[in-house]
């Protein structure tokens, strides 16, 4: 047979494993890529959680069908702060050499006896001061009280709006829910509203968790940042709107690291009870601090009310203040824990943390800033569900004549909805609203730019690019030492284009 057959041309020697090789680079920088976004978007891992408790249940009111549950989580303190266990860096090097190790036959042996070395001697036990008829070892004992918070883990409380219990509360006082189907009642009952990390060292002992004011759970609460993305870095005493305050997780978080450019600060619930369990325990109340709130007449109110009667107060009402105001401050008694007569009339703020304006300020001006919005956040959900009337297009319609001229608002989906966005697009213009995937879930934010007012305004402001939202994501972390990397929850694609 010819040798002519059997010839190997050299391009071919060379070509092939160069492809392979680099094929094997390029999987292993994707691996990299993968790995370093899975660090920089944490998510609560409920996998890794030794224990978990009910610590409060309050029936729905507006709700029916609903109960408002505080649940507390415990887990190991070996794990990251938002509650994930660290991942190792797979990098070429270690998958070669976990691929070698497949070849070869060694068996490496532990002694049982040293196994209790590896854990840490002395694991830290939270200790509590009450008052001394509250303690439980007696007269005896030297210890006051001990919580029950497991020793050697960190605990975290979520705010759970999940379908009310047949056993709990009085089945006579409220009619029977309607039947749901069996997947849509699981899902009802994972959703976390709100989750906070606790705070091992606070003096609140009434409530179960103070929060931690820097904590953000929930992914798509850090992409409902990227509303300030769009605003101009010269507007400054911004007016923020929160329609759906759960347990109160980005209220408090705004206020830590933006408080210094917000002036007012509306939460806004259609429940009465979820605002009280934020308020009773997660310290919701107790951890917005309103010092750098209080100018000329700005701070944060807590309204009981539907959205819609909400906007349609701000927009129809030119001051939107309401005559009774139960200016109680950070350490007031009207407060919304004390009984349910405290409670006023629907858009009238529960209790109210602001600063009396002087004197010298102008009437028209304060008329201005508390009449539009710079900046609303929706993220209304009756537990897995989007409530119906954030898809309309009178409600669209509402939030944009409710914004500034250069307002934005943020919408927060379960999941991509190409309707909505046809309608924002109807409302606000194609080149004001910008869709961003939520990484680690199925939701989407969708950002809409622009009031009413804004016609002019809005057709000189240009649609900003991936690139350019992803560049200003990165400067924002910078500017105000944000804990979470905003630029990691945006598409790898983003970088480019």
């Amino acid at each position: 047979m010819p040798a002519y057959f059997f010839r190997i041309t050299s391009l071919q020697v060379c070509t092939l494993p160069f492809l392979g090789f680099g094929t094997v680079l390029l999987c292993s920088a994707l691996w990299d890529i993968t790995c370093s976004r899975r660090k920089a978007v944490p998510v609560f891992n409920t996998a890794i959680v030794v224990k978990t408790e009910e610590s409060a249940r309050y029936p729905c009111e507006s709700i029916k069908g609903f109960d408002v549950v505080v649940r507390s989580f415990y887990v190991p303190v070996a794990v990251d702060t938002d509650g994930r266990a660290r991942v190792p860096a797979l990098n070429l090097r270690t998958l070669l050499h976990r691929f070698a190790g497949r070849f070869f036959d060694e068996t490496f042996h532990v002694s049982s006896a040293n196994a209790t070395d590896t854990m840490t001697p002395a694991q830290s036990v939270r200790l509590v001061v009450r008052d001394a008829k509250d303690s439980a070892g007696g007269a005896g004992s030297g210890l006051i009280t001990a919580s029950q918070w497991p020793p050697g883990t960190s605990k975290y409380a979520a705010l759970v709006l999940e379908p009310s219990s047949r056993s709990s509360g009085d089945s006579s006082a409220a009619s029977p829910a309607p039947p749901r189907p069996l997947l849509r009642q699981l899902v009802d009952g994972a959703t976390l509203q709100s989750l906070s990390r606790c705070n091992p060292r606070s003096t609140l002992l009434d409530m179960a968790c103070e929060g931690d004011p820097a904590y953000l759970g929930a992914p798509y609460l850090r992409v409902l940042l990227s509303g300030f993305l769009l605003l101009p870095t010269t507007l400054s005493q911004l007016n923020v709107a929160v329609l759906g305050v759960g347990g109160g997780s980005l209220p408090m978080f705004l206020q830590q690291y933006f408080g210094s450019r917000m002036h007012r600060c509306d939460l806004v619930d259609v429940e009465p009870m979820c605002i009280k369990a934020a308020v009773e325990q997660l310290g919701m109340k107790e951890l917005l601090s309103t010092v750098a709130l209080q100018r000329e007449g700005g701070g944060v109110r807590y309204y009981v009310e539907d959205a819609v009667q909400y906007l349609s107060r701000r927009v129809g009402d030119a001051d939107c203040r309401s005559g009774g105001l139960l200016r109680g401050g950070l350490g007031g008694s009207a407060g919304i824990g004390e009984k349910r007569d405290a409670f006023p009339h629907h858009g009238t703020p529960v209790f109210c943390d602001v600063f009396q304006p002087t004197v010298a300020v102008s009437q028209a001006t304060s008329a201005k800033r508390q009449r539009h919005l710079d900046l609303l956040f929706v993220d209304l959900f009756v537990g897995s569900e989007l409530d119906r009337a954030v898809t309309t297009h009178d409600f669209l319609h509402l939030c944009r004549r409710s914004l500034s001229p250069h307002g934005v608002a943020a919408f927060n989906l379960p999941a991509a909805d190409r309707l909505f966005v046809q309608r924002c697009n109807e409302v606000f213009g194609a080149r004001n609203v910008y869709r961003i995937p939520v990484p680690a879930s199925s939701n989407e934010v969708v950002l809409a730019r622009g009031g009413a007012e804004s016609r002019n305004t809005a057709a000189d402001t240009p649609h900003l690019s991936h690139r350019q939202l992803y560049r200003r994501a990165q400067e924002l972390r910078a500017q105000y030492r944000l804990p979470y990397d905003l630029a990691n929850h945006y598409p790898v694609w983003w970088r480019l284009w």
